[in-house]
């Protein structure tokens, strides 16, 4: 028995460079059986000629030309003829997983619910962001649901058409507003309340492209006033519907018409074109302004701005947009005299505020349980560094099963200050990220760690195995002795070092904290089970500014391999999506992906006969995987030292010069590998726990 038809319609206008990939995103989905509508919305390019040309090589494309209306107009015109029992929705300059149809299809019908929704890709120039990714999948009732679109959170349920498959009956008498922007928040909200189930399967499908020059990249007077009208017909409606969720539409209301408000007052600064519409947002925020006003959702401030709003319009209207404008001119006048630090500051300062209200939702301390706050970890595609973090996370879980483990990555750092200090108590415990970023390398880094060491002076602070490197510049020594100063002033702050010229340098610039020597925490892990079967040669070379290989190195290398493989892999320790186009996008790596990828690379590793690298990592990876291994030198000493610790496994091998690694092929083709064992690791591992556990 087939499965039902799929009929997915892609709106197209203007984006020939985009289109192929998206519809061959489509064309190669597992579920095969789709009806394939591509709307040419009266585009003026080339576009038109490439649908004809798809549906003349795949019958289950159909092309709609037709004189251009818009998104919703296009949307509507393949809803009108669409003939499967499903429809799902795709912009024309995005992508999709090939599994997308097929997760959304599975999920919907096992749970038996009427819409089911996917997590998604941000791709913003070479990063991809991942957002919701779950290996679990979570069901709403209609009125969970909807408070889902009231809330709007980033990584929940939005109203995006895209990210979903429809039972198709939905829209029986349902369409896309024509000559409406956020034409999405104008509909979604009714296919939801039409909608007895809907399933959230949280793993990402759908890669959203970030464009300035496409409609959504673009503010005008106009689409704010359409993002205003969409939200109180949403809220509304919404609150109209499911009464328990009153307080919370008000809220979001009010903030929403703020937003739009302000938004449109700077936008039609000097013109005056749109008074009629700020004048009737006004008028509904004076209109609700006596149920806000008492609504226990709305904050004081929030309170005092509606109050200033009602009662003095005008003066508002006046007011806002020209010290909007000039705060602007000030602070761009200012920029070129005021120093970097100062600017920093002042950022900082705003991040502090703006976060303090959202740091309790994000994480929560119990008075009676103890903490271990693990500090500075990344988010980034570099898979070392997320492994450093994998491993910290499994040290602590396995020694310290009594207290909570509240991991904040650099990037939220700044935000969760301010309820760190509310929070945390004296017995709590800092753990600082590990790594090969102490310095002035990675700068950022190096002034969370500052922060923390300064403003929790009562706390037990442990820096996880790290390499010191501060640049022998007038900049790198001014910055060093600011660290010495910082961390030598804390009287529980404990070093730990993960190689012999680390501890050295530790040893005599913090002589008033603990120092000790242990491996890079990912030697805690062994990684070397499910055994696979081995064949060929991986290349895992450096791309970025450590590493000293010329591309005429590179190349002689890969010839080296050839010679003795057939089969050769060339990759890096960063987690990367190729495009068809050969462009390397880099995965922004969260805490529910880390695992995964992290897997997906040790088993890369794991099916090879020989690695070649120039990563500190890559050679780390090799040993926790027993995965024979030929590791290169870098610029600086955190490779060479690394490999002191692992120089007794015979499958890892240390070259200086690139001529050596013929003859050590030929010797690890032939060699027997000793499984890893770890235990060497695990002695010195010992210090940091019995650090830890001192009162």
């Amino acid at each position: 028995m087939n499965n039902p038809l799929i009929s997915i319609i892609v709106p197209i206008y203007n984006v020939e460079v985009y289109i192929r990939n998206c519809v061959d995103s489509i064309l190669g989905q597992s579920y095969e059986n789709l009806e394939i509508i591509l709307v040419d919305d009266g585009s003026p390019d080339k576009c038109g000629d490439i649908c004809d040309e798809y549906r003349s090589k795949d019958k289950r494309i159909k092309v709609i030309h037709k004189k251009n209306g818009g998104l919703s107009s296009a949307r509507n015109a393949g809803i009108d003829i669409a003939s499967g029992e499903y429809l799902g929705f795709i912009d024309s300059d995005d992508w999709i997983e090939s599994d997308m149809y097929e997760s959304l299809y599975n999920a919907l019908t096992s749970h038996k619910a009427d819409i089911s929704v996917c997590g998604r890709y941000i791709v913003d120039g070479s990063r991809i962001t991942t957002i919701s990714d779950s290996e679990k999948a979570e069901v709403f009732t209609r009125s969970e649901a909807l408070s889902e679109l009231v809330l709007d959170e980033y990584s929940g349920m939005k109203n995006f058409a895209w990210d979903k498959l429809y039972k198709k009956e939905l829209f029986n008498d349902i369409r896309y507003p024509e000559g409406k922007y956020y034409e999405d928040i104008f509909t979604t909200y009714k296919l939801f309340s039409k909608s007895n189930k809907i399933v959230d399967i949280k793993s990402p499908k759908y890669y959203y492209l970030l464009r300035g020059d496409s409609i959504c990249g673009s503010n005008t007077a106009s689409k704010r006033y359409d993002y205003c009208l969409a939200n109180i017909k949403c809220l509304e409606y919404i609150k109209s519907l499911e009464p328990l969720l009153g307080d919370m539409c008000d809220k979001q209301l009010f903030n929403r018409l703020h937003f739009c408000l302000n938004d449109m007052l700077l936008l039609d600064y000097g013109t005056d074109d749109y008074v009629i519409e700020i004048n009737e947002i006004i008028g509904k925020l004076k209109q609700n302004y006596s149920i806000l006003r008492n609504s226990d959702e709305m904050g004081l401030k929030q309170k005092l701005s509606l109050m200033f709003i009602a009662n003095y319009s005008n003066l508002y209207t006046t007011i806002y947009p020209g010290y909007k404008k000039n705060k602007t001119k000030i602070i761009n006048l200012l920029k070129p005299i005021i120093s970097k630090k100062v600017l920093n500051k002042m950022k900082y300062i705003k991040l502090k505020g703006k976060g303090s209200k959202e740091t309790k939702y994000l994480y929560e301390t119990k008075p009676e349980q103890n903490h271990i706050f693990l500090i500075g970890t990344p988010n980034h595609g570099n898979l070392g560094d997320q492994a450093i973090v994998y491993a910290e996370n499994k040290m602590l879980e396995d020694n310290f099963k009594d207290f909570k483990i509240i991991e904040i990555t650099t990037v939220d750092l700044i935000k969760h200050i301010k309820n760190l200090k509310k929070n945390v108590k004296k017995d709590d415990i800092f753990m600082l990220h590990g790594g090969g970023n102490l310095g002035n390398e990675y700068f950022w880094e190096e002034e969370g760690r500052r922060k923390i060491i300064s403003e929790f002076k009562d706390n037990k602070i442990i820096l996880f195995p790290q390499s010191i490197y501060f640049k022998d510049t007038e900049n790198g020594k001014l910055e060093f002795d600011k660290t010495k100063m910082i961390y030598n002033a804390h009287k529980k702050l404990t070093l730990i070092a993960r190689e012999d010229t680390s501890y050295s340098v530790m040893k005599e610039a913090f002589p008033n904290n603990n120092v000790i020597l242990t491996p890079d925490i990912v030697m805690y892990l062994n990684k070397t089970n499910p055994i696979q079967e081995r064949n060929g040669a991986l290349l895992s070379l450096r791309k970025d500014r450590e590493g000293v290989l010329t591309q005429t190195q590179k190349d002689e290398i890969k010839n080296m391999a050839e010679k003795n493989f057939d089969n050769i892999i060339i990759t890096d320790t960063v987690a990367e999506y190729i495009t068809k186009e050969h462009e390397v996008l880099e995965y922004m790596i969260n805490v529910n992906q880390r695992e995964k990828e992290l897997n997906k690379k040790w088993d890369q590793f794991k099916k090879v006969q020989v690695v070649i690298t120039d990563r500190l990592h890559g050679m780390v990876f090799c040993a926790i995987t027993s995965t024979p291994c030929i590791v290169i030198a870098n610029y600086n000493h955190k490779v060479k030292d690394t490999y002191a610790w692992l120089k007794d496994l015979n499958y890892i091998k240390f070259v200086n010069d690139i001529e050596e690694i013929p003859g050590l092929i030929k010797e690890l083709k032939g060699i027997e590998i000793k499984e890893y064992d770890k235990t060497f690791a695990m002695k010195n591992y010992e210090k940091i726990l019995e650090v830890m556990k001192q009162r």
